[in-house]
C-alpha cells in the first residue's frame, strides 16, 4: 500500500483525536445487506466486539438451531450455531478462525484457522461524517469482488466486519461495487452489550484443515451418487460462483468432477 504525503498529513490529523482501545473492550453493530444466493441468512444484524489486539465478529440474528428459509422458490437448509458463526482475528499470533456451513452436518458446522486476509488497499484523500466520526476512503479487492471502505482512523485498530480488515483504523461501511455485499454502521458502545459477545476464538463447531474439509465433501459426495440408479442419476450440485461473498468459494465438487470426467 502507497500512501501519498497528502494522505498521510490526513491520517496523522485524524489520530489526534484517536480513542484509546488498550486494555478494553468495544463493539460497533452493522447491518449487513448480503445479496448473493446464501444471503439471506448472511443478512441482518451483526456486530464487531474488539480491542487493541484481537477482535470477534458475530451475525446476530444467525438462528441457533437448524432452520429453513425461501429464496426465489427453493427452500434451503440453515445449520444453527450459538455463536452467531463467529469470526475471530488474533493479530498477536496472527491467526484467523472462521467458520464454515457448506455441506456441513446437521448439528455441527466447521472451523478453520488461517492467515489473516490480506487486502492491498488504496487510500484516497476523500473523507466524510459517519455518526459524527471523521472517516476516510480505501479502495480495495477481495475474494473477488472490488470493494469501497470507509474507515475511522479515531479508532486505531485494523478491523472490521466479516474478513474485511487491514486499514490504519476500523472499517465503519463497506460496499461492493457489483452491489451484492454492503456493511452499513448501526452503532458504537464503549463496552460490550451482550454477554454472548466475547473477544475469544470460535467453540461451537468441529476444527478442520482445509484438507479434512474437501476430503469431508468428497465423501459426501460420492455417498449421495451411490444413491443413483438405472434411470435417475443422483449427484450434488455444483456451487454458483456468487453463492457466498467470497466468489467461486466453493470449487472442490466441480474440480473432482471434471477429474473423473464429467
Amino acid at each position: 500500500m502507497i500512501i501519498s504525503w497528502r494522505e498521510l498529513f490526513t491520517l496523522l490529523l485524524c489520530f489526534a483525536g484517536m480513542i484509546a482501545i488498550k486494555g478494553q473492550d468495544y463493539q460497533v453493530d452493522y447491518v449487513a445487506d448480503i445479496k448473493t444466493l446464501s444471503g439471506k441468512r448472511w443478512s441482518g444484524a451483526t456486530s464487531l466486539v474488539f480491542n487493541d489486539s484481537s477482535a470477534a465478529f458475530i451475525h446476530t440474528d444467525w438462528p441457533t438451531k437448524n432452520d429453513l428459509f425461501e429464496r426465489d422458490g427453493k427452500y434451503h437448509t440453515v445449520v444453527g450455531d450459538s455463536e452467531g458463526m463467529k469470526i475471530y482475528t488474533n493479530l498477536k499470533s496472527r491467526e484467523f478462525h472462521h467458520k464454515d456451513h457448506y455441506m456441513t452436518p446437521d448439528s455441527w458446522n466447521f472451523i478453520f484457522i488461517d492467515s489473516i486476509p490480506q487486502i492491498d488497499w488504496t487510500i484516497t484523500d476523500e473523507q466524510k461524517f459517519v455518526s459524527n466520526m471523521n472517516v476516510i476512503k480505501a479502495r480495495g479487492a477481495y475474494g473477488g469482488r472490488d470493494y469501497t471502505a470507509w474507515f475511522a482512523p479515531s479508532f486505531p485498530v485494523p478491523f472490521g466486519p466479516y474478513h474485511f480488515g487491514g486499514l490504519p483504523g476500523l472499517i465503519l461501511e463497506i460496499t461492493s461495487d457489483d452491489g451484492l455485499v454492503t456493511y452499513t454502521f448501526d452503532g458504537y458502545h464503549d463496552r460490550i452489550q451482550d454477554e454472548r459477545f466475547t473477544v475469544t476464538p470460535p467453540v461451537d463447531g468441529k476444527y478442520a484443515t482445509k484438507e479434512e474439509f474437501e476430503k469431508f465433501i468428497i465423501s459426501s459426495l460420492l455417498h449421495v451418487e451411490t444413491l443413483s440408479t438405472s434411470t435417475m442419476t443422483v449427484t450434488h450440485g455444483i456451487a454458483h460462483p456468487d453463492y457466498v461473498i467470497i466468489k467461486n468459494r466453493y470449487t472442490t465438487i466441480r474440480d473432482y468432477k471434471r477429474e473423473r470426467g464429467y
